[in-house]
């Protein structure tokens, strides 16, 4: 039997500032670069195990 345990009710401004941490998210991430499949398999590996 599953009970619903939390109860949360978000207001208009709760929901802008998570739009904008979203943003901040999204744009810090944007940095980041994409590495093909061949790519993966050239960098070093760290030991036997990674």
């Amino acid at each position: 039997m599953s009970q619903n345990l939390i109860s949360v009710s978000l207001t208009d401004a709760d929901y802008a500032e998570i739009d904008v941490a979203l943003t901040v998210l999204e744009n810090q991430f944007g940095k980041l670069i994409n590495l093909s499949i061949n790519e993966r398999r050239g960098l070093s590996k760290m030991g036997d195990k990674s």
